[in-house]
């Protein structure tokens, strides 16, 4: 199975929260080879003015988590699926069919050990609710994720984005009417249309492709609007790209 890990920052009970969770697992969970959760917790002792862990912090964060998944993964009967920071506490997840088994695992391990004290316990979700409900990023978030990939991409590029440029969005939709609807709302907001499909396509989907003048770091509140605007109209907003733009502004 592959994997996608996604990183996020998130607030969760009006305290910061740090997040790594393997995004690809939502296409196929619940697994029900897999009902069961092991949680393993470990406390944070020191931190950051914004309430995140310190970087001593992080290492042991990072050296358990390490540890931690390389003992799940000698068996199939267990799934990493990330871990949650908030507050002093630090819990990583494994989806399992052997509990008792990976905990006693956790428990014998001198590495582990080694590293800082931790806590595990087991129960019974075999809808995932966990992974859904604290792990999984939020549409919103989401959003902001698939933003940020394309911001690192340029940022690997020599571009901060920063500086404005020409930023061509794609979105797709299952009927005619449903696209001329779409573009009529991205025309109110200032969006150029390129390209309108006069066909569907061989997925029975039909493109628009539109533009308008952005920065690519102030993108997240404009893609969630038109992402949210294609659902309503039961269509997909496919994201965005644009040209890199190196040095001065």
């Amino acid at each position: 199975m592959d994997s996608s890990w996604d990183n996020y920052v998130t607030m969760f009970d009006n305290k910061p929260a740090f997040v790594l969770v393997d995004s690809a697992l939502a296409q196929s969970a619940p697994l029900l080879s897999h009902p069961d959760l092991v949680l393993c917790r470990i406390p944070v002792h020191s931190f950051r003015e914004n309430g995140l862990p310190s970087e001593d912090a992080f290492k042991a964060i990072y050296g358990f988590e390490d540890q931690a998944v390389a003992i799940a993964r000698k068996a199939d009967s267990n799934i990493y699926a990330g871990r949650l920071g908030v507050g002093k506490l630090v819990t990583y997840h494994f989806y399992t069919n052997a509990s008792q088994a990976l905990i006693k695992q956790f428990q014998t391990s001198s590495e582990l050990n080694a590293i800082t004290p931790f806590a595990c316990k087991a129960m019974a979700d075999p809808q995932w609710s966990f992974y859904f409900d604290f792990l999984y990023p939020q549409p919103e978030t989401r959003n902001s994720i698939e933003n940020e990939k394309v911001r690192e991409a340029l940022r690997n590029a020599g571009d901060d984005g920063s500086a404005l440029r020409k930023v061509d969005h794609y979105a797709y939709f299952k009927d005619l009417a449903s696209l001329e609807k779409y573009a009529s709302l991205v025309l109110q907001k200032q969006y150029a249309i390129d390209r309108q499909s006069t066909a569907a396509d061989e997925r029975g989907e039909w493109l628009l492709l539109f533009s308008k003048s952005q920065k690519p770091i102030e993108i997240d509140s404009d893609t969630w609007a038109l992402s949210e605007q294609a659902v309503a109209l039961k269509g997909k907003y496919d994201g965005w790209e644009c040209p890199v733009v190196r040095g001065e502004h």
